[in-house]
């Protein structure tokens, strides 16, 4: 009788496991020939462990077969590709059951669900030159208002007298929000602020946007000249800001000369991190900050201690406090933000 108990006891087992999942298809139209899904929700991430999450389980038909347990629900989902820098979202899944999803490069949706519908719509004219134009939206308390980074694709381009815009439809609750208009591989123009909900009409170009047949400011260039005296083995220089990335993506470029360029008239928000790409937490790792915030060349010195510049060039300004504002950077193709002290992701999730 116990072995006959026994053998009832993992066939209950077994039903109960198998009744805890369910699958998600996605019929997959981005082009991308790698793939992955992620999960999170508020106050949870990682639900199907880090990014960029779990591979299909297999195929059926023109889907891939994503297999999951019922504990992710509820669960905000992303389709990417694999962690390459390319994503999708849009669809909140509330209850464990079958569902059927379309990904193309620009959007996740439940199949057969009609196109969302707007009622405000913001339009700009793209002279950047860059294969892609992305929109990121945020404000004070949301990150993912057009989606996390980097963004909502055009909705669509439209001809109107003459002029070639692409469309970005934006929700009711839109507005007060700063918007960044990128190319989705680190480069961004600086925020434009949109104040009303109302349609807006911009022009984009590589110094910045301005609303149409308002003036786009030159732009000036300056210097970031670096003595380092850490005596670290290895020495780079990261930065995030306004402009973003003028050293390139994590863990930036070595040398002692840097520029970043900046619109006439425009107030730079430079973040730099002069560091030793040991990596952050791991034990050797060394790191000294510096803000700038006025239009002009800097000279400054580095040492194990602190970062200053040198007597009578500057306001000599040493180890600025990042965390005392809200502050936004990118790393490894993701947007975090850091506010109140804390860093959070674009799915406004903490990073520990």
């Amino acid at each position: 009788m116990k072995k006959i108990f026994s053998s009832l006891c993992l066939m209950a087992l077994s039903l109960s496991a198998f009744a805890a999942t369910f699958n998600i298809y996605i019929k997959n139209e981005t082009g991308w020939t790698e793939n992955a899904l992620y999960a999170w929700a508020d106050g949870r991430s990682d639900i199907l462990g880090a990014w960029p999450g779990i591979q299909a389980a297999g195929t059926e038909g023109d889907y891939l077969v994503f297999t999951v347990d019922e504990s992710i629900v509820p669960a905000n989902l992303i389709f990417n590709n694999n962690g390459n820098g390319s994503q999708v979202e849009g669809v909140y899944i509330s209850e464990a059951a079958d569902i059927h999803l379309v990904a193309t490069p620009t959007t996740l949706k439940v199949e057969g669900a009609p196109e969302p519908t707007y009622n405000n719509f913001i339009y700009v004219e793209d002279q950047t030159g860059w294969t892609t134009l992305k929109m990121y939206a945020y404000d004070d308390t949301r990150t993912t208002i057009l989606g996390s980074w980097p963004g909502k694709d055009a909705d669509n381009t439209k001809e109107i007298e003459g002029v070639t815009y692409k469309v970005y439809g934006i929700p009711d609750d839109f507005a007060p929000a700063n918007i960044i208009l990128n190319n989705a591989s680190g480069t961004q123009l600086a925020d434009f602020y949109i104040e009303l909900q109302k349609d807006y009409y911009l022009v984009a170009t590589t110094a910045g946007v301005a609303e149409r047949g308002g003036t786009l400011p030159e732009t000036n260039t300056y210097h970031i000249y670096v003595t380092n005296n850490t005596g670290w083995e290895t020495f780079f220089l990261y930065e995030y800001g306004t402009p973003n990335e003028i050293t390139g993506s994590w863990p930036g470029a070595q040398g002692n000369d840097f520029t970043f360029q900046i619109a006439e008239g425009a107030t730079p928000a430079l973040h730099l991190i002069f560091h030793n790409n040991v990596g952050e937490g791991q034990e050797g790792d060394k790191r000294q900050y510096f803000d700038i915030t006025e239009a002009r060349d800097y000279n400054l010195v580095v040492t194990g201690e602190s970062v200053t510049e040198k007597q009578g060039e500057g306001q000599g300004v040493e180890n600025v406090n990042i965390n005392a504002k809200t502050t936004k950077f990118i790393k490894d193709g993701q947007l975090f933000i850091i506010r109140d002290g804390k860093t959070f992701n674009a799915l406004g999730t903490e990073v520990k």
